[in-house]
């Protein structure tokens, strides 16, 4: 019994060691992205990409809106509503935008989104408000 908990707490550990957290800024040192936590106000995705583009956050001003493949690598499917690490203390169960357009029709119109509920990836229209999320690389 002790062994088996010794050996689930440094599975535990090995697996929270990919993210460490600095005030308002985690970074995953796995991707090595940094990324902003804090609580954003929802935005329509235009107005994702410049509050991200124009945002200055512990001394960095090179933050950007994260693509489909940047904002699924933080998705945690151990966890649910909301899919993500606890770490990342200000998370919305609800979705957030991605940098990336919809490519099969009128890229002016589609975006793709993560829901943090489960994990979910969908494309919606760019006139929606969502959660922002912003990412910077280390």
């Amino acid at each position: 019994m002790i062994k088996t908990l010794l050996i689930f707490i440094g599975i535990s550990t090995i697996l929270m060691s990919d993210f460490s957290k600095n005030n308002n800024v985690i970074v995953d040192n796995k991707t090595n992205l940094s990324w902003e936590d804090v609580d954003n106000p929802k935005l329509n995705w235009q107005d994702a990409l410049n509050h991200c583009n124009t945002l200055i956050l512990e001394g960095y001003d090179d933050w950007r809106l994260p693509n489909r493949n940047e904002l699924l690598s933080i998705v945690d499917y151990n966890y649910y509503i909301p899919a993500i690490n606890p770490i990342f203390s200000h998370t919305s169960s609800r979705p957030y935008w991605t940098s990336t357009t919809r490519t099969d029709e009128d890229i002016s119109f589609h975006a793709w989104i993560i829901d943090f509920i489960n994990g979910s990836s969908e494309y919606i229209n760019k006139a929606t408000e969502y959660n922002v999320r912003c990412v910077r690389d280390l």
